[in-house]
């Protein structure tokens, strides 16, 4: 089908571009993916989707660099990128403050491109304030991660990802396990964070209120190819019957909340 959404149009350049890419784990082990092309424009959140096994996974490890392409290639345009994980993946032995600042504590990784400037204490300290308020996270500095909800969790790790302000985030599942308010939340930060820094965003969800709620177009992976793309609207209606039947399931899944 073709697409009434063309970000191209309106996008001064693409941030990521992905070509032939191919994925296999072993020489003579099944192809997890064969043969994606793809590109994110700066200021656009893509979304990708398909049943487990499908490669969607796979995919954005390849984008962040996790793992290596078999064939085929992958350009970040921009060096100054963040992953989001699935689970909050929060050092326990470390305060709020001391999460969020981790990256700005290090020293720069040159090897990966990034060559951010080694920070004062009192910079980080000011930096981490700004960042939790973005999140809604004020006065929790000196708290530990076993001390805040789900929610909370998932809004530190989001904070921490955007202390370098990343021109490219890359979400893994950022709404799994969550009940429906705090979703919605989640996704109201992301949209926030799209505008803040004008990135540009890949989720892989399969929660349909995340994919119609923050992004403008929807990439299906299909037994390692890209079958379908369209925006959240067009995948609610579209006769293709493999997307459909993902939408409809989409639609029958009740969020469950996290204990």
């Amino acid at each position: 089908m073709m697409s009434t959404y063309t970000p191209e149009a309106t996008a001064s350049a693409p941030l990521i571009e992905v070509r032939g890419l191919k994925k296999r784990y072993s020489p003579d082990g099944p192809w997890v993916l064969k043969g994606i092309d793809l590109t994110v424009y700066a200021n656009e959140v893509v979304a990708i989707i398909g049943t487990s096994g499908c490669g969607k996974s796979t995919l954005l490890r390849v984008i962040a660099g996790l793992e290596t392409p078999t064939e085929g290639e992958v350009t970040l345009h921009d060096p100054n990128f963040t992953l989001v994980f699935q689970y909050s993946a929060l050092f326990d032995f470390l305060t709020v403050a001391e999460n969020v600042g981790f990256a700005l504590s290090e020293p720069p990784d040159t090897e990966a491109g990034r060559h951010f400037k080694k920070q004062t204490p009192q910079h980080i300290a000011s930096q981490v304030r700004e960042k939790l308020k973005l999140v809604g996270l004020e006065g929790v500095e000196d708290r530990y991660p076993n001390e805040l909800s789900g929610g909370m969790q998932k809004r530190v790790s989001f904070a921490r990802a955007i202390m370098s302000s990343p021109r490219i985030i890359l979400y893994d599942e950022p709404t799994s396990g969550l009940d429906p308010v705090a979703s919605n939340t989640l996704e109201d930060y992301m949209n926030l964070l799209s505008r803040e820094l004008k990135a540009a965003s890949v989720v892989v969800t399969h929660t349909l209120s995340t994919i119609c709620r923050t992004a403008q177009r929807v990439l299906l992976l299909h037994e390692g190819k890209l079958h379908w793309q369209g925006t959240p609207q067009e995948l609610l209606t579209t006769t293709d019957p493999i997307a459909s039947r993902f939408a409809r399931a989409a639609q029958d899944t009740t969020p469950t909340v996290p204990s």
